[in-house]
């Protein structure tokens, strides 16, 4: 997928769908390491599902995953788990299809915030450096999503 068509992808599913509602649905904090005093660096790892449609609107589920590790040894330090639940809706008629896809195209955009403040503000309780996630190029996200549909697809084709 070209940057081009990968940005008219995202403003059109942007401007055709609209975050109602998030919510915390789940939290698992385990830290591994007592006293945390080295300086860390994340792993994210996002995963979502989308539900059907409900009353013209779709739920969305993000799961995210941050591992902190010690940047001297890579040992796990804290791990945090969140699921954000996202509740879409139409801000027009559109087809179900089509509005599935632009829950796809906006889950991670739109609650990814959501959990970077949740995951600085609950590191700071724990007594250590706030964990500052990084910003994400969506853009460049749509296009390696396209990528690894592509590559998905036609590893299945060749079964």
């Amino acid at each position: 997928m070209e940057i081009s068509k990968a940005y008219e992808e995202y403003v059109i599913s942007k401007t055709m769908i609209q975050l109602e509602r998030a919510s915390l649905e789940e939290l698992k904090i385990t830290k591994n390491i007592e006293e945390i005093t080295m300086p860390l660096h994340s792993e994210l790892t996002f995963s979502f599902r989308i539900n059907g449609i409900v009353n013209n609107k779709i739920d969305a589920f993000l799961k995210t995953v941050v591992e902190c590790k010690n940047t001297w040894d890579g040992e796990s330090a804290i791990e945090i788990e969140t699921v954000y639940r996202g509740t879409f809706l139409a801000k027009e008629e559109i087809g179900i299809d089509e509005f599935n896809h632009f829950v796809e195209v906006q889950t991670v955009p739109q609650l990814v915030p959501y959990v970077r403040a949740l995951v600085a503000s609950l590191s700071a309780q724990m007594n250590i450096d706030p964990i500052i996630l990084p910003t994400m190029d969506i853009i460049q996200s749509l296009i390696q999503n396209a990528k690894s549909n592509e590559s998905v697809g036609q590893d299945e084709s060749n079964n």
